[in-house]
């Protein structure tokens, strides 16, 4: 079902065959360390367009994945799906950007979502994958990816971001959502993003990951992706190190706990009461996460696998304590 070939990228050598010229298709430029990915519908023409750009010159082969069932929607959603997974498998540095990413919906793409993994095991057999896709689909670098595709409310977010740190300075703006609704991936796209741009490219920009296990996690995952690196994660107390002109936080509520002993008292119980017919409306798994909301939102805990950071003052004793709780010291 797919045709792939290589060509010659460095002396602009080709082939003959019509589809080059006049077909939807996908391509990968690569130098044996990394690769750049994208689709056309002229791809002889676009060679030539990469070849005149400077920051495409440090390739010199290019893969063409040809279909006859393409189309330019097929073509745009598996250019995204290829630049997140092939992030995730890191045998090559993606030299990607991550603007045009977003969900894709168009007719038959059920069908063209089961047929994209043999497109994934014909690359396989190319070399220029090495995971399958259920290896890559359980790693923190995909889980995390900053080529998410975004739903649209992701999209929307981002965007209403972007177009406020255009036009003002000074600002705080607030992403709120549902546990699992996708804010911390909304931050890490929009960290990428403006890494990648022109806009802000003068602009010192930190992401600050109150919670240590999720920052080690993160930080470990940024080394693996161009344009961003270890240092770009923040502890609350990075902060204060030197001066940011743009701070993208994850689970800003869980600051107040450096400022008020842990806890902090924006739940009210009497909004609780007024609303206690739409909680008995709910069903059990969103009262659960009420629950965890209301847990969040007062700090009433340090999750367990935070227990050494120094940011939280936790005594010895107090450690021990907990520890004997998973039979630990």
């Amino acid at each position: 079902m797919f045709k792939i070939t290589e060509g010659d990228f460095k002396n602009q050598i080709y082939g003959d065959e019509s589809y080059l010229s006049n077909w939807p298709m996908l391509y990968i430029l690569e130098n044996g360390k990394q690769v750049y990915i994208g689709e056309s519908n002229h791809v002889k023409n676009r060679m030539s367009q990469h070849h005149s750009s400077l920051d495409k010159r440090i390739f010199d082969k290019v893969y063409f994945i040809y279909s006859s069932k393409f189309n330019q929607s097929v073509t745009f959603d598996y250019e995204s799906k290829l630049i997140q997974y092939i992030v995730a498998d890191e045998l090559y540095e993606v030299r990607n950007k991550n603007a045009g990413m977003a969900d894709k919906e168009y007719y038959g793409k059920k069908e063209y979502d089961e047929k994209f993994q043999v497109l994934w095991r014909s690359l396989q057999r190319e070399k220029l994958v090495k995971h399958s896709l259920e290896e890559l689909e359980n790693s923190d670098l995909f889980k995390y990816s900053p080529f998410k595709e975004l739903n649209s409310d992701q999209r929307t977010a981002v965007e209403e971001i972007i177009t406020s740190l255009k036009q003002e300075e000074n600002q705080t703006v607030v992403v709120n959502g549902m546990p699992g609704s996708g804010k911390t991936i909304v931050a890490i796209f929009l960290l990428k993003y403006l890494k990648d741009s022109e806009a802000f490219k003068n602009k010192k920009i930190g992401f600050v990951v109150p919670q240590t296990s999720l920052r080690k996690t993160l930080k470990g995952i940024f080394k693996s992706i161009y344009g961003l690196k270890s240092s770009d994660v923040l502890s609350p107390s990075d902060v204060t190190k030197q001066f940011y002109d743009i701070l993208l936080v994850d689970e800003a509520h869980r600051l107040h706990q450096y400022k008020a002993g842990f806890i902090s008292y924006k739940i009210n119980p009497g909004d609780i009461d007024a609303a206690v017919d739409n909680y008995d409306a709910l069903s059990l798994d969103n009262k659960k996460r009420f629950l965890m909301e209301i847990l969040d939102k007062n700090l009433l805990y340090v999750n367990y696998c935070d227990i050494d950071d120094e940011e939280f003052g936790i005594s010895d004793e107090d450690k021990t304590f907990t520890r004997s709780f998973y039979r630990e010291g």
